[in-house]
C-alpha cells in the first residue's frame, strides 16, 4: 500500500510541476510471473480545459498463493502549479485478511515553495498531514500531532 501511495504522490508532484507529456497518452501493462502471479495496470494522461493535465490509473495484482491487491487513483492539475489527487486501494491476504485505504490531497508549488495537505485512511484510521514553509504537521487517528521541520540546507 505504501508503494501505491508513493507512486500516486510522485505522479501528483510530476504533474503539478508540469513534467507531463503535452499530448494524451494511455498505457496498458500486464505481467505474468513464471509461477503464475500476475499484475496489470491502465494509466491515462490527458490535457484539461484549465491548461493542466488529468491523470487516472487503475491496477491490480494476484499472488500465487491467493490474495491480491487493487487500486485506482486520479490527479488533476491546473497548469499553474496547483493540483489535487486521490485514490483508493485494497489488499486481501491469502488467508482473507483485508486492508482498505483511501488517500486524497492537494498541493501548490509557487516561487520555489511547496504547500499541501493530505488525508489518508487505512482500515478506518485517518492521518492528516499539512505542509508548507519547510515543515509538516502530522495528526494521527487519536488527534495527536507532531510537527517535522526540514533542517536548513547548506548554501
Amino acid at each position: 500500500m505504501k508503494t501505491m501511495q508513493f507512486k500516486a504522490s510522485l505522479v501528483a508532484v510530476l504533474l503539478i510541476l508540469g513534467s507531463a507529456p503535452a499530448f494524451a497518452e494511455q498505457q496498458t501493462r500486464t505481467r505474468v510471473g513464471p509461477r503464475g502471479a500476475s499484475a496489470g495496470s491502465v494509466t491515462n494522461v490527458n490535457p484539461n480545459a484549465s491548461g493542466g493535465y488529468t491523470g487516472t490509473g487503475t491496477g491490480g495484482a494476484s499472488g500465487i498463493r491467493g490474495g491480491g491487491v487493487a487500486g485506482q487513483g486520479q490527479v488533476q492539475t491546473n497548469g499553474q502549479g496547483s493540483g489535487t489527487y486521490g485514490g483508493t486501494g485494497s489488499a486481501t491476504g491469502p488467508r482473507g485478511n483485508n486492508v482498505d485505504a483511501t488517500t486524497s490531497g492537494s498541493g501548490t508549488y509557487q516561487d520555489g515553495q511547496y504547500s499541501g495537505s493530505n488525508t489518508t485512511t487505512v482500515n478506518g484510521n485517518t492521518v492528516n498531514t499539512t505542509s508548507g514553509n519547510g515543515s509538516a504537521t502530522v495528526t494521527g487517528p487519536q488527534g495527536n500531532s507532531r510537527t517535522l521541520t526540514r533542517p536548513n540546507q547548506p548554501r
